[in-house]
């Protein structure tokens, strides 16, 4: 059995952008990450793919955030780490 591998996906970046996001995910490949981000993050989102914020300023209507597990690839893993990854299930 192969050791797990920590995978960051870079899915946006403050520093060129006005969004980002990174979620790190323990897998054994690149693709199996990729299809547990995919499907977590499906599991996460409502029916319109957005995240809500709660901002406590009454003059801000709304704040939304959107995301498409989709468009998701391979290519927005930027690393992927093999040292002695601890598994998620043998955590207490």
């Amino acid at each position: 059995m192969s050791k797990l591998k920590s995978f960051m996906f870079d899915l946006g970046n403050t520093s060129t952008g006005p969004v980002g996001m990174v979620v790190r995910v323990q897998a054994r490949t690149k693709k199996e990450a990729l299809k547990i981000i995919k499907d977590k993050l499906w599991e996460g989102l409502d029916d319109s793919q957005g995240i809500d914020l709660e901002i406590s300023d009454p003059r801000i209507e709304y704040a939304r955030i959107y995301v498409d597990p989709d468009n998701i690839t391979l290519a927005d893993i930027c690393d992927g780490e093999t040292e002695n990854v601890e598994s998620v299930e043998s955590r207490p």
